[in-house]
């Protein structure tokens, strides 16, 4: 219970947003704060002795976030449990936490460039114990930079959501995952109610394990295995590596493997606007960010837009509108784009570079930095110039989940090593050592 406090801090995007993870409304992506003050100060006089270093964590929320008032008449928060609230360290600079935190049980790895609003916010799904209101979105990122630049898109902005959560929200077409279309294949079902199509996704909501996972003061490295979240009639591998070079930038790859060659698979991409596309190269705007996606594998990559009115639902052939009375926002989602290749085949692999940035107040409009495909010894990767830095992640495309990072300013070599096999222990706060 101590720690409550790090896995809301995680969770807390600027301007008191969240990710929108599980069964969120995503009406306006605000963090909930009902009672968040009293929890907090409650926390502060139990633990302001025996984990000084997390009540200081405390503080910082309840000084900068949570600041409002809360009642000592209702819901147990009687006032002699809140007498040694002022006794609690200062409250922690939030620079101090890592750039990353793995949380096991839930299955989410969190990621940052830092602490401030001009900062860049991201999370990866993989693994976990729990499975309540849980999608079948195993190894789906979300990626947040003065706006959502990449969503979640759905909702269950009511209790039922009608057809539209079974049938849409909760379904991995609506998230940025791989799709492998096995024709025939049975419905994945949800709790809310009959499930009608199927449109290549997962059949576990509880599939997928991280296999890596490593954070440092360059980057944050992670790899999910979601093989298992698919049906084996269908896939023989699914594994994501996901690297985070901070500021903003993001490569990510793919490697699927499927039973049958003619299993087209998809590589999707949700946006909260209407995204433009310029080649293999995607644009999309959130609040006053912006989003680009290079796509470098496939070679020959068909990048096919799905959605805007009538269409930001569609699975299975067919819109599931949110229900009556819902109204629609940006962060319930534009619809997406997917990405495959122009003829199916039983091992495809998927490059992209991701790179977030401002589109607000600039005096030109802000374009992608140079990326390009590098290949060689089993490897493939992406070479990219980020202002006086050279960047290049490579990933094996063949045998253990592994790869490679390079990253040099001007002629010094900032770091030139294997990405980790392992996962990275996290306990308490995790700091820095």
């Amino acid at each position: 219970m101590a720690l409550f406090a790090n896995y809301v801090m995680w969770n807390y995007l600027p301007g008191g947003l969240e990710f929108g993870y599980g069964d969120a409304y995503h009406t306006d992506n605000k963090i909930s704060t009902w009672l968040m003050p009293q929890h907090i100060a409650q926390m502060m006089h139990f633990y302001s002795e025996t984990r000084p270093e997390w009540v200081a964590l405390m503080r910082h929320l309840r000084e900068t976030m949570f600041t409002g008032g809360y009642s000592t008449s209702r819901w147990g928060a009687h006032p002699l449990l809140l007498m040694r609230m002022e006794q609690a360290p200062p409250p922690m600079d939030p620079g101090d936490l890592p750039h990353a935190r793995h949380f096991e049980g839930r299955g989410q790895i969190f990621m940052r460039s830092g602490p401030g609003p001009e900062d860049t916010f991201a999370l990866f799904n993989a693994g976990g114990v729990l499975s309540q209101h849980r999608h079948f979105d195993n190894l789906n990122f979300w990626i947040y930079h003065r706006g959502f630049q990449t969503v979640d898109s759905g909702t269950r902005a009511n209790e039922d959501a009608g057809e539209h959560l079974q049938n849409y929200y909760a379904q991995t077409v609506a998230h940025n995952c791989v799709l492998i279309d096995m024709p025939g294949e049975e419905v994945s079902e949800y709790w809310n109610g009959t499930v009608h199509v199927q449109e290549g996704g997962q059949y576990l909501a509880k599939g997928s394990e991280v296999v890596a996972f490593e954070t440092n003061d360059q980057f944050t490295y992670v790899a999910g295995d979601a093989t298992g979240g698919y049906r084996a009639e269908k896939c023989e591998q699914c594994v994501r590596q996901m690297v985070f070079v901070y500021p903003d930038h993001f490569v990510i790859f793919d490697r699927v493997r499927s039973t049958q060659p003619e299993y087209t698979k998809r590589w999707l991409l949700h946006t909260a606007r209407e995204p433009r596309i310029d080649g293999m190269t995607v644009a999309a705007d959130q609040g006053e960010g912006r989003l680009f996606c290079r796509t470098l594998l496939p070679a020959d990559a068909v990048l096919t837009p799905v959605g805007g009115d009538g269409q930001q639902f569609m699975c299975g052939g067919r819109n599931w509108p949110v229900p009556p009375g819902v109204e629609l926002t940006e962060m319930m989602g534009w619809g997406r784009i997917e990405v495959s290749a122009p003829q199916p085949s039983a091992q495809q692999d998927f490059l992209h570079v991701l790179q977030v940035g401002d589109a607000a107040g600039e005096a030109e409009p802000m374009a992608m930095d140079p990326v390009e495909r590098i290949e060689g010894d089993g490897l493939v990767g992406a070479r990219l110039i980020a202002g006086d830095r050279t960047i290049e992640v490579s990933f094996a495309t063949e045998g253990e989940v592994a790869g490679r990072i390079r990253i040099i300013r001007g002629g010094e070599v900032l770091g030139d090593r294997d990405l980790t096999r392992e996962v990275q222990p996290q306990e308490g706060l995790a700091l820095p050592q």
